[in-house]
């Protein structure tokens, strides 16, 4: 007794700092809006469930100090307190895991009530919203760095990693263009989604990551550009592929959502169609954003964009720092300046401008307590595609803020290092997983109502 009275006091003094730090990452999300705490509300998602079985543990080593050690003694107040603590933790964190997982109505909602029966189902679908165990490992065929697009007579070249099934998988015919988080400025493409795409290529769909231009290089009409010609290159290559060229879907995380939904509501903009791309079809079948900031007003009033701004207009075109961004020369990089100087730059790269009926399909996630993309402008895009009757499913994620399925990848490539053990990998994080399975289930319907319409 006395050994199990040690031990579990030795435990739970290690655990003590951790669970009473880790027990106030979830509140934290409703008391202020420091750049302190980001870090914190972007990886908590991923360690979330190991948090819980934490809790558990130092619940348990605190109850049997109480229950075994004499009251009144000092290590019998701490036990009490740790047991508490930890109690409080690990409600807190099962709650999360609980709300974020649960079901919603967004498929019901855009597709109707008989969705699931138009729904091509795959080997490989994640049957739940979470599990705390790798989603795949399943083996899939990888071309990197293949070139989809050249630029004369500067010779620069677009690359892609294109993701296909295993010879022997039946194909959906979807291919899914993906465009990675950036800021408009930074990183490229496999930024910590290797994991999804690997998962989505063995159920027969086809991933093509982009690597596409990023400021200064170009501005935000520019990007987009981008995106329609990788489109274009998907349909002429659609029959080596193995995929349906009435079949793709472009889709991207942050600034990478942002200018697939411009391109994909836009896609017939003249500003967005450059000389080598008018006259080729670069419409689509659907389009998936996760948190992207799809209105660069709204976006440089938010809590970040605020933070960021230094009052001191820039005047040139130039890179940026990521340790430095400020939201001035960010925007002269996009579109030529702020508001007040560059309006109509900023009225094109405002997704609303561009919504119309017969738009095709989204898939939307949004953060609750995004710090960098605004919630109310996405709620305001939401609004306005069911009044233009597109088909929209929007799922909101509670207390979950940016880049919840990437968070860990991202670190790990900043700083060129593998250093996250693969338990905190993002891939397990609730929220990851059940973006995932609607993904699945977007793409599932995709795939099938494409060929409903070609049947009628």
């Amino acid at each position: 007794m006395v050994f199990v009275i040690i031990g579990a006091f030795i435990i739970g003094l290690m655990a003590l700092f951790v669970a009473a730090f880790v027990a106030v990452i979830p509140w934290r999300y409703e008391f202020g809006k420091s750049w302190l705490a980001l870090p914190l509300k972007m990886s908590f998602p991923a360690i979330v469930w190991s948090l819980t079985v934490l809790s558990i543990t130092v619940l348990c080593g605190g109850l049997l100090l109480v229950l075994f050690v004499p009251i009144f003694t000092v290590i019998w107040y701490i036990s009490l307190i740790l047991t508490i603590v930890a109690a409080g933790s690990g409600i807190a964190h099962a709650g999360y895991i609980r709300r974020v997982t649960r079901p919603h109505e967004g498929f019901a909602m855009a597709f109707g009530p008989d969705w699931q029966s138009k729904l091509r189902t795959t080997n490989g679908m994640l049957s739940q919203r979470w599990s705390p165990k790798r989603y795949s490992n399943k083996p899939v065929r990888i071309q990197r760095d293949v070139v989809i697009w050249t630029f004369e007579p500067s010779g620069r070249q677009l690359l892609a990693d294109v993701w296909q099934p295993m010879q022997g998988t039946k194909p959906t015919g979807v291919a899914m263009l993906f465009f990675h988080g950036s800021a408009w400025h930074f990183f490229d493409k496999g930024i910590g989604t290797d994991p999804m795409f690997r998962h989505l290529a063995s159920q027969g769909h086809v991933i093509i990551d982009v690597a596409y231009r990023l400021a200064p290089e170009v501005n935000i009409a520019e990007m987009t550009s981008d995106v329609k010609r990788a489109v274009i290159w998907t349909k002429q290559n659609a029959v080596d592929l193995g995929i349906d060229p009435d079949k793709i879907v472009v889709s991207g995380a942050s600034a990478g959502g942002h200018i697939s939904l411009l391109a994909a509501y836009g896609h017939d903009h003249p500003a967005f169609t450059p000389a080598d791309l008018v006259g080729m079809d670069t419409s689509v079948a659907g389009v998936i954003s996760l948190y992207a900031p799809c209105d660069l007003r709204a976006f440089i009033n938010h809590h970040a964009g605020r933070l960021a701004t230094t009052g001191k207009p820039a005047t040139v075109r130039a890179p940026i720092q990521f340790q430095a961004m400020n939201v001035e020369q960010m925007m002269m990089n996009l579109c030529g300046g702020m508001p007040d100087v560059a309006p109509r730059m900023f009225d094109l790269s405002d997704v609303k401008t561009h919504v119309a009926p017969g738009a095709p399909p989204a898939l939307i996630f949004q953060g609750e307590v995004d710090f960098i993309t605004p919630k109310a402008a996405t709620i305001q895009l939401i609004e306005l595609l069911k009044e233009a009757s597109v088909p929209v499913v929007y799922v909101e994620l509670p207390q979950t803020d940016h880049v919840w399925d990437v968070f860990t990848g991202m670190a790990e490539k900043v700083f060129h290092k593998k250093w996250i053990p693969r338990f905190l990998n993002s891939q397990y994080a609730p929220p990851t997983q059940a973006t995932i399975y609607d993904i699945e289930r977007f793409l599932g319907y995709m795939a099938s109502s494409a060929d409903f319409l070609k049947l009628n």
